[in-house]
């Protein structure tokens, strides 16, 4: 009986247990099948945080940094403490024993810009690694974009199948109506069928194609396995297209100005140039000074002062290395001295040095055609992405006309078929080829939204800081105060309370064109403003010419206080920029040229 219950509430013990693990298994199971639903937005972001290779990048930046430390480190002397012991033991005679603790510090004076090169590099190294990072961000937002406007069209597809299955299902209950009414025969009933399961069979492949495609997703976002994902978006109708005509010539420049490609070349070319020129001065020799401070005794602690210097010189003699060295000790107050020097030769033992100079010649060479012909290989890449822009947005738009074109057929078969001027199985044959047209528009859309011109994207791949002021709309106002000669110029932006800049040009065509291309290397749109006077319009229309926005504000119109007394170049030209900003001016009519031409006659 005892022993009866002893196993019961053993049992009992143990219930709690199982039952808190039964709702912990249960959870985990729930929270591994939740459902995720992304947008492009989200999915970009999802993929960065769980990818390994960003993570990777940031600590090969660190690695750098620590190897940017060590070359510095080469610079300062290297200090090392010394404790040297001996015993010796002499038949007939008393042993003796020596002990020696010294500080020893010793410093390379020349090594004929070795520790140099290897700095610059490093430095240069860091300087480059920075935009590793953005680079990878890129490819990587790149690939996420590109892989989610293909399942998108997947997805579209499959709603497009699913639309026509519906539309064949009703002709073929109306073809067996007509059947039993004697209108129709078994055949047309069998054609109809057998369109029908070529649309399903087509709507399983791009069912299987969808799936497959949203795995590989989940494999690009490193997503568990088991979780269900689901993309938001819809690319026949939630996505508006518009075409941007780039100029050639332009993406090209900004390639070449911005592109990191261009300073690694460079930083590479400079790098093996150093490496060869030094490869072929083998013969440079490395020069070091040292010295020491120690106590020597028999017992321990040694009592004993001694310091000492020595110098040190290793060079190469083709294949041989030499090395020469001396050494000055004092001991006992400066009553003990000596003086030694020893030089060694190794022979035929530093036989890499021919291997040396022609690796580095070669890689100088390498990298010298490398950064003549990278800006060939960009200008060939844009050209080519920019031409398969163009391509596939016409590609696009043809599509666009077929699909337009096929719906007029259809509503045509569907009235013709109601007059029984066709038959059923003649438009479940147009709906296929409608389906292949919707099929065609449908992967015409997806490598624009997903820019699968990879040289095209990575024309903007520049080394600019892509923060949210770059991504805004940048406003900035121009005060000037023009005179025949000079500008006074003042301007400021929409949201800084200061003058940005103040500066003064001379009044022509080359400085004026100058100072606007600066500005809109900064800002995306630029207002200006002057006072009208004798010196007329062509300001305004030179400014208009460049794509400036510009005003011209009668002198009696403009806002002024009564602390307005002092009045100069300068502060009317931060007046005007300011007064501009608020809003407060008002624009006079500004005649064009044959309206100045002809009141000018009269």
């Amino acid at each position: 009986m005892l022993s009866f219950l002893f196993v019961k509430s053993l049992q009992f013990r143990w219930i709690p247990v199982f039952v808190c693990f039964g709702i912990f298994h249960y959870m985990n199971l729930l929270e591994a099948k939740e459902k995720i639903i992304l947008d492009i937005g989200s999915a970009e972001r999802l993929g960065v945080e769980n990818s390994p290779e960003i993570r990777l990048i940031s600590s090969q930046q660190q690695i750098k940094r620590l190897l940017l430390n060590e070359n510095w480190r080469a610079y300062f002397p290297t200090a090392t403490v010394r404790w040297d012991r001996s015993h010796n033991i002499v038949s007939n005679t008393d042993d003796s024993r020596n002990q020696r603790l010294s500080l020893n510090v010793d410093q390379v004076v020349f090594d004929g810009g070795r520790r140099s090169l290897a700095l610059d590099a490093a430095m240069s190294d860091l300087a480059l690694a920075k935009y590793d990072l953005r680079l990878a961000l890129n490819e990587l937002r790149f690939k996420i974009r590109s892989k989610f406007y293909e399942v998108l069209s997947r997805k579209s597809a499959i709603e497009v199948y699913e639309r026509s299955i519906d539309r064949q299902k009703q002709q073929l209950e109306l073809g067996k109506k007509e059947l039993e009414l004697g209108e129709s025969t078994v055949i047309r009933i069998l054609e109809v069928e057998n369109r029908l399961n070529e649309i399903k069979m087509q709507h399983e492949n791009a069912r299987m194609e969808y799936n497959n495609l949203l795995e590989d997703f989940k494999i690009l976002l490193r997503l568990q396995a088991n979780s269900e994902l689901e993309l938001k978006g819809d690319l026949l109708n939630s996505v508006k297209y518009n075409f941007i005509q780039f100029e050639e010539i332009n993406l090209i420049s900004l390639a070449r100005k911005y592109r990191v490609d261009f300073d690694r070349a460079k930083a590479k070319e400079l790098q093996t140039e150093s490496q060869h020129r030094y490869a072929k001065y083998f013969y440079i020799p490395t020069v070091s000074l040292g010295g020491f401070y120690g106590y020597s005794g028999a017992d321990y602690p040694p009592r004993q002062p001694e310091w000492g210097l020595n110098f040190r010189i290793s060079m190469l003699m083709g294949p041989n290395q030499i090395t020469d060295s001396s050494n000055f000790v004092s001991r006992r107050d400066d009553t003990d001295r000596s003086l030694s020097s020893s030089t060694t030769v190794s022979i035929y033992d530093q036989l890499s040095y021919k291997k040396q100079i022609v690796s580095t010649g070669v890689d100088a060479y390498q990298a010298k055609i490398a950064s003549k012909q990278l800006g060939d290989i960009i200008e060939t890449e844009i050209r080519k992405s920019l031409r398969g822009l163009n391509i596939s947005w016409q590609s696009m738009s043809q599509a666009d006309e077929n699909i337009i074109i096929f719906e007029k057929i259809l509503n045509i078969q569907e009235l013709q078929v109601k007059l029984g001027e066709a038959t059923r199985p003649q438009l479940a044959e147009t709906e296929i080829r409608f389906l292949e047209a919707k099929n065609a528009q449908i992967d015409k859309m997806a490598p624009l939204l997903g820019l699968k011109n990879v040289g095209y994207m990575r024309a903007f791949t520049t080394k600019q800081k892509t923060n949210r002021r770059n991504a805004m709309k940048r406003k900035v106002y121009v005060g000037m105060d023009v005179h025949k000669e000079t500008i006074q110029i003042a301007y400021l932006t929409s949201n800084s309370k200061e003058i940005l800049k103040e500066q003064q040009i001379k009044h022509n065509e080359v400085q004026i064109k100058k100072f606007i291309k600066k500005l809109k290397t900064e800002w995306n749109e630029i207002y200006c403003c002057y006072e009208a006077g004798v010196t007329g319009y062509p300001l305004y229309r030179y400014l208009k010419s460049l794509g400036v926005n510009c005003i011209l504000v009668a002198p009696g119109k403009i806002p002024r206080q009564n602390t307005d007394k002092i009045k100069t170049d300068k502060r009317d030209a931060i007046k005007l920029a300011r007064l501009m900003r608020s809003g407060e001016l008002e624009s006079i009519h500004v005649p064009s040229e044959e309206d100045e031409a002809v009141r000018d006659y009269l």
